[in-house]
């Protein structure tokens, strides 16, 4: 208890997590080192976001998430900070979404992908998982000679050499 607040908390390696089901079966698990719950909502910031459709998700690894009890809604923000500009990553269809917001109104079957009311572009970016261009390559690379997906591989090779000279 922390005044009026009840916290319930995890640690990085095993975090507290809040799981929505709908007809009995897991809808939507937020992951987070700690949530701040009242008697009107609940709270957790950053949050790792799961939707769950039959064996894909929708995921998103740090946002805001954030449920009213007495609407019984739930509304996952993306922000433009740090791991929260990452889209949502949607396996079922194979698609990375940039949307700002995802609302729930837990007894109900549909996810409304919203804009912020202040949001005056209204813009929504869908791109296909295996979308690849030049350009994204190279804005990777941050104006470095080499990109970090390279030098990820060399690493990685350069493990396998000396784990292969040790044997």
């Amino acid at each position: 208890m922390r005044g009026a607040k009840f916290v319930g908390s995890g640690s990085t390696t095993n975090p507290a997590r809040i799981i929505f089901k709908r007809d009995d079966v897991k809808f939507l698990e937020i992951s987070a080192r700690s949530f701040g719950m009242g008697k009107d909502k609940i709270v957790a910031y950053p949050g790792t976001v799961k939707f769950f459709l039959d064996k894909d998700t929708i995921y998103h690894p740090g946002l805001s998430f954030t449920y009213q009890v007495d609407k019984r809604l739930v509304t996952i923000l993306r922000g433009d900070d740090g791991l929260q500009k990452t889209p949502f990553s949607d396996s079922y269809h194979k698609y990375d979404m940039s949307i700002e917001q995802i609302v729930w109104q837990i007894d109900e079957p549909i996810l409304a992908f919203n804009f912020l009311p202040n949001n005056f572009q209204g813009e929504a970016y869908f791109e296909s998982m295996d979308f690849f261009t030049a350009e994204k390559a190279e804005a990777i690379k941050g104006g470095e000679t080499i990109s970090p997906i390279t030098k990820m591989i060399e690493y990685y090779y350069s493990l396998v050499r000396f784990q292969h000279l040790q044997s």
